[in-house]
Order: C-alpha cells, then structure tokens, then sequence
C-alpha cells in the first residue's frame, strides 16, 4: 500500500503537435487537498483526464491510490470524486465549508 493518493512523474502530452504539458511531476500524500490552478487551456483538465484514465499521455507516469491511471479497476474508480466545470455546488459557500459539507 502506498501513502500517495496521485503521482505524476515527467507527464507530457502533445495535441496536434502542440505541447498543452511539459514534464510536470506531482505526489499528493493521502488525506491531502489540492487544487489545480490556471489560465482556460493550461492543462488542468488534461491532467485530470490523464488521471482518471480517460486520456493517455504521451509519455510519462500517472498514478492514482497506488494504481497506474489507465488500468484502475472499477473498485477504485469508485472512490474517487470529480466535479468538472458547470457543477451545481451552492455558489454562495466559501470552499471549506463546501469541502466539509462534501466531507460529511
């Protein structure tokens, strides 16, 4: 068992020739919250696609609670959450209440 919930290590990916991630390298310990932060086409959705096993990249390593992402088994897919863009969360919440309203 690993202490890592998500580990990135040199993930590039190229569309049409255009490099959209360039050697990025991240460990999430377990039990820790992160955000992905940045301009529209920077490359967090990407990155989460990758995660998530729904896009491959081309080249590096992603792992998501000790699993490589694009062999997670349904079990582990089940524990995990997303909210992409257009969610319906209570607008008004600040994020920590929205993360402990999620969390309860």
């Amino acid at each position: 068992m690993t202490d890592t919930a998500i580990k990135i290590q040199n993930l590039v990916k190229f569309f049409d020739g255009r490099c959209v991630l360039d050697g990025i390298d991240l460990a999430v310990p377990k039990g820790c919250i992160y955000g992905l932060l940045g301009r529209n086409g920077s490359g967090k959705t990407t990155t989460i696609r990758i995660l998530l096993g729904q896009d491959f990249p081309t080249r590096g390593q992603t792992y998501l609670l000790g699993c490589e992402s694009d062999k997670l088994k349904p079990k582990t897919k089940g524990r995990i959450g997303y909210v992409a863009e257009g969610h319906n969360l209570i607008q008004h919440y600040r994020v920590g209440r929205l993360i402990k309203l999620c969390k309860d």
